[in-house]
């Protein structure tokens, strides 16, 4: 519109519009510095991302190739059941064409029933690392390995390793063959000499040394020295039984030729019955043995000699370190399981010896102390007793200070009708 009188703009106006113009100007060129300064930190940003993608693909990379040169089968499932990573070893276990598994169902994958099983019973415990072995069609045996991963405590998965241990297991069976059979070829004469050894004991204090009344010093060392011999025959021969009886059950129970008589028990009385066999071992001497039960206790399906083994073996244990003070055998229930304990006020366990103390053969205080000595396997079949029953066992102690022992048995799922 041409300009005139009329709608030219005043002085005033044109200099508020040059305002204007110059507050623009600056809030553009502002505006243009933040794109710049935002561009240049995206740049810096990618740049950083970049070279971290970059590390990530080379430790993948390296990731991959450890996974593909180990002997190990590795398989990766994400917490729905899906495989999302799998290494080539793996396929040789189970002899599969198709290598496309990525997302699918592990039990797609995996048909063989007992790794199937294995594996499922596996997923159902993810808050810790499983172990388990399952036999093939083919003869071979796996040792099966379960690693949850979590991210910030929230399951994310779980790696599953597959190692081919039939080696290991042909020599466990003659391991265990060899040894089940030197201890029966053991116990028989053995089991004669502590007959003969009991007979002439019994014979030798009532028939022939109440004959034997001379005054002579060197009669008197001699019947003395008979005497302890036939002790220690005696009570050596015995020790040596319990040694070829627990290796004997160690070996039935490592081939699995057990014969478990599961029955609905009470835990009490169980405990009861331990406690009177193994009264005599509080008899004499400055120890207090106390009982306390847990009333109202729910019933617990179990095998009722082999829980006594358990309870009396945790017990003799008591005895033996505990010298002044109490040993205290005690029930409780809580979280679906019913729990005994054994405490005593003994000379405890050192903390470096904890770990061991139910592995075969090993003792957590060492005979050469003047300690009583046992065979080292008492607690190894305890735990294998307790875990057979679905249970737990487990010490806590202090060098000292004594010790608790204690193992858990599931109670029945269903009431007794």
């Amino acid at each position: 519109m041409p300009l005139n009188e009329k709608n030219r703009p005043t002085y005033d106006e044109l200099a508020q519009k040059v305002k204007e113009y110059e507050i623009q100007e600056k809030v553009f060129k502002s505006v243009i510095k933040q794109l710049e300064s935002v561009y240049s930190d995206l740049a810096a940003n990618q740049t950083e991302f970049e070279r971290k993608s970059a590390q990530l693909e080379e430790k993948r990379s390296r990731m991959n190739a450890i996974l593909e040169n180990m002997t190990d089968g590795i398989v990766l499932i994400n917490r729905f059941g899906k495989v999302t990573h799998v290494n080539t070893p793996f396929f040789s276990f189970f002899n599969k064409d198709d290598k496309n598994i990525i997302n699918k169902n592990i039990s797609e994958v995996i048909d063989n029933p007992n790794v199937h099983d294995a594996i499922a019973e596996m997923m159902n415990n993810p808050g810790e690392k499983l172990r388990r072995r399952a036999e093939l069609e083919n003869g071979v045996y796996l040792k099966i390995i379960m690693s949850p991963i979590s991210v910030d405590n929230f399951l994310e998965g779980f790696v599953f390793s597959f190692r081919d241990v039939s080696t290991e297991v042909a020599v466990d069976k003659m391991k265990t063959d060899f040894i089940s059979s030197v201890s029966h070829e053991l116990r028989t004469p053995l089991t004669s000499v502590i007959g003969f050894a009991k007979m002439m004991e019994k014979r030798l204090y009532k028939l022939l040394l109440p004959q034997i009344e001379v005054k002579n010093r060197k009669i008197d060392d001699a019947k003395e020295l008979v005497r302890e011999s036939l002790d220690i025959i005696i009570s050596e021969s015995e020790r040596m039984t319990d040694l070829i009886n627990d290796v004997l059950d160690i070996a039935k129970m490592e081939a699995g030729s057990v014969e478990w008589r599961m029955e609905p028990l009470s835990i009490n009385e169980i405990v009861e019955k331990s406690c009177l066999a193994t009264s005599s071992f509080f008899e004499q001497g400055d120890v207090k043995f106390v009982k306390k039960y847990e009333d109202g206790l729910p019933n617990v399906t179990g095998d009722k000699n082999r829980l006594m083994q358990v309870v009396i073996n945790l017990i003799s244990n008591a005895a033996k370190f505990t010298h002044t003070g109490t040993v205290t055998c005690k029930t409780c229930g809580g979280d679906g399981k019913i729990v005994v304990r054994v405490i005593d006020t003994g000379i405890g366990i050192p903390e470096n010896k904890l770990g061991v103390v139910f592995e075969k053969f090993k003792q957590a205080h060492d005979t050469l102390d003047d300690m009583p000595s046992g065979t080292g396997l008492g607690l190894s079949i305890c735990k294998q007793i307790v875990e057979h029953h679905g249970g737990k066992i487990w010490v806590e102690s202090q060098a000292g200070k004594g010790s608790v022992f204690s193992f858990n048995i599931p109670i029945l799922n269903k009431p007794e009708k």
